[in-house]
Order: C-alpha cells, then sequence, then structure tokens
C-alpha cells in the first residue's frame, strides 16, 4: 500500500436537500469548510461533500447549483473538495427526471438501488458514477451489468455507516455485503469505502478502513487503496473535464 496515496472520503458529511435550501451562503461555506478540516484532520487529502435526493422538485436544479457552486467556491480558496449527490428513489422514470436536472451541477453522482430495475439502470446510466450498495441486502449485480460497470469504470460503494447499528457492528449487514461483493471482487471492478451518513460527521483514519475492509470484507488492500485515491480522483477529473466540455465522451479529450 503506497504511503504517498491521497485518499478521498467520497461520501464525507450529508447534507439533505430541505437543510440546504435554509441555509445561507456564509453558512453553507463554514459547513463545507469545517467538514473538510474535518476529513484532513482524520487522514484525508480531501472529500466530497454530499448533499441527499429523495424526490423530485421544481427547484432541484437550483437547489444543486447553489450547493455546486459552494463547495466550487471552497475549492478556490485551496480545500480538496468536490460536489456530490446521492439520490435514493424508488422508481426509475423519477430517477430518470432528476439525472436530467442535476448531471452538470455536480462532480459525483451516486445511486443506492433499491430493487433489480435500479441496479440495472444504475449500472448502465453514464450519468451515474456510483452504485452505493444499501445497508441491507443489495439486489444482485446480473452479467450484463458486471460488463457496464467495468466499461465505465464505475466505483462500488461501501459506506461505513451501512455497517453500524447504533455503535455496533452488524454481522448481518457484514455478511450480505461479503456476498454481494463476491462477484464484484472477482471482476476486480472498483471499490471504495466511505464514511457514509452520520449525525455528526466523524470520519476514520482511511488506512484503518482499508484494513478494516481486508478483515471484514476480505478487499485487496492495495487494489482498494489505489481506487479510494487514484480512481476517485480519475471519475471526478473526467466529470470536472466533461462539465466543462473538454470531453464529450468519456476518455475523449479536446484539445484546445
Amino acid at each position: 500500500m503506497s504511503k504517498k496515496a491521497k485518499y478521498i472520503d467520497a461520501y464525507a458529511a450529508e447534507l439533505p436537500l430541505d437543510k440546504l435550501k435554509e441555509l445561507s451562503g456564509e453558512d453553507l461555506h463554514k459547513w463545507i469548510n469545517d467538514t473538510y478540516s474535518v476529513a484532513v484532520e482524520a487522514g484525508y487529502a480531501g472529500c466530497a461533500v454530499t448533499t441527499r435526493i429523495t424526490r423530485y422538485k421544481g427547484d432541484l436544479y437550483l437547489l444543486v447549483r447553489k450547493f455546486d457552486e459552494a463547495v466550487a467556491n471552497t475549492r478556490e480558496e485551496g480545500a480538496l473538495v468536490f460536489s456530490r449527490c446521492h439520490i435514493e428513489v424508488t422508481n426509475q422514470p423519477e430517477l430518470k427526471r432528476i439525472l436530467g436536472n442535476i448531471r452538470r451541477y455536480c462532480d459525483l453522482i451516486s445511486v443506492s438501488p433499491q430493487d433489480r430495475q435500479l441496479m440495472a439502470f444504475s449500472s448502465r446510466d453514464h450519468r451515474i458514477d456510483v452504485i452505493s450498495l444499501p445497508p441491507e441486502k443489495a439486489p444482485p449485480f446480473f452479467s450484463g451489468d458486471i460488463v457496464e460497470l467495468k466499461a465505465q469504470e464505475k466505483l462500488i460503494e461501501v459506506t461505513v455507516s451501512s455497517l453500524f447499528s447504533g455503535n455496533m457492528l452488524n454481522p448481518y449487514r457484514i455478511r450480505a455485503l461479503r456476498d454481494s461483493l463476491k462477484t464484484i471482487k472477482k471482476k476486480k471492478l472498483k471499490i471504495i469505502i466511505s464514511t457514509g451518513p452520520q449525525q455528526i460527521y466523524s470520519p476514520r483514519d482511511p488506512r484503518a478502513l482499508i484494513s478494516f475492509a481486508k478483515i471484514f470484507l476480505d478487499i485487496d488492500q492495495a487494489k482498494l487503496s489505489k481506487d479510494m485515491s487514484d480512481g476517485i480522483y480519475k471519475r471526478i477529473s473526467e466529470n470536472q473535464l466533461k462539465r466543462s466540455g473538454k470531453i464529450p465522451v468519456r476518455g475523449v479529450e479536446i484539445e484546445k
């Protein structure tokens, strides 16, 4: 495991959409800065602050744009921080509608599929970057999903918060995730471990998380280390180039 790896907590503190609407620009800036400082203190080079979207709203794109602009302004001040939108909905039409509104305003977009239809769609849709496995048993991955996930270099995420019930590790959730990850590990897809939603953001040292993942989830440490640093950086960098119009299609950059 490289000592020089610059880890990103891809699911740092979470701000629900309704709470985002209430915050002033100054308060939002402070929240982003405080989150970044906590992540750095824990051993991360940076983090993706997250807003959670559970339904479509008419002012959705305005709220997400406000969030993204605040994150970008904080990054311009020197903080390695990125915007992430995490979507949890129960039907595909609503998911499609949300994606159409927010893609241009997020550095990362993640989905936590609750059923097979959403898993299949999320694996294939190019606007989605991260498949965040639900805290209980995730829908199964089919061969077509695996092909798309690998071709698009999507990230499969396990959140630390999903492994706990209160302050105790939940053995059922550990077993369920081990089962869900069997094919993912076999096919060498990208896996990341992130903090996930917490009442108070308190991330663990990333190297400790990598050791934890080896012991409890049997994930290769060297690969996980690379995916949690270079893998996340690459995905975010490509998205930022796409948003700026420099990459019309993933992997193809326009020279100017």
